[in-house]
């Protein structure tokens, strides 16, 4: 087992230098067990939103990804 809490998902854009977490942090939860998977819905650039998860996400963010680049940083503390 993993323990999730404590870690979060922080990002970056591709061009962008310094701290992650000002552009959004999402804290995630719980306990990963081996096998499982933890999924986390983030912010849809479509409006009105894409379509949705076909099952309830274990964490949700307002993190915005690029569509072509980036940075995503799985963070402890």
């Amino acid at each position: 087992p993993a323990p999730l809490t404590g870690l979060s998902l922080q990002y970056a854009s591709a061009t962008g230098t310094g701290n992650f977490s000002g552009n959004g942090v999402t804290l995630l939860s719980g306990t990963l067990q081996p096998g499982q998977y933890y999924l986390v819905q983030l912010a849809s650039r479509t409006n009105p939103a894409g379509v949705a998860l076909p099952v309830t996400p274990d964490a949700t963010g307002s993190l915005d990804l690029a569509g072509a680049s980036g940075k995503v940083v799985l963070v402890n503390g």
